[in-house]
């Protein structure tokens, strides 16, 4: 697995515009400065697919204080961009490799 493929889903645009590109740069990195480098813990594994082709593998993270804190702070950013606000925030933030 190369480590250039893990990833921490936070929210999921969907389809964007090259145009809403810089907009989604720029108010990611405005929700996310105030933040120091923090430690995590990884509990629990599942995957998409079925076990012949795995493509997707979930890490739970225990205690996601910040992380919750953060998609919180981008869904609410990106609400005001006109992406539907998501109805139910991870509980547990996820890192996928895929």
């Amino acid at each position: 697995m190369n480590k250039k493929n893990l990833h921490f889903t936070f929210k999921f645009l969907g389809d964007i515009t090259p145009e809403k590109t810089e907009t989604i740069i720029e108010i990611t990195e405005e929700n996310i400065k105030d933040y120091s480098p923090f430690n995590i813990t990884i509990k629990g594994m599942e995957h998409f697919q079925n076990m012949d082709y795995i493509r997707v593998i979930w890490l739970g993270v225990e205690h996601p204080g910040a992380f919750s804190k953060v998609q919180r702070e981008i869904d609410d950013a990106f609400a005001n961009l006109g992406f539907k606000k998501e109805e139910k925030l991870y509980s547990t933030p996820n890192n996928r490799k895929g």
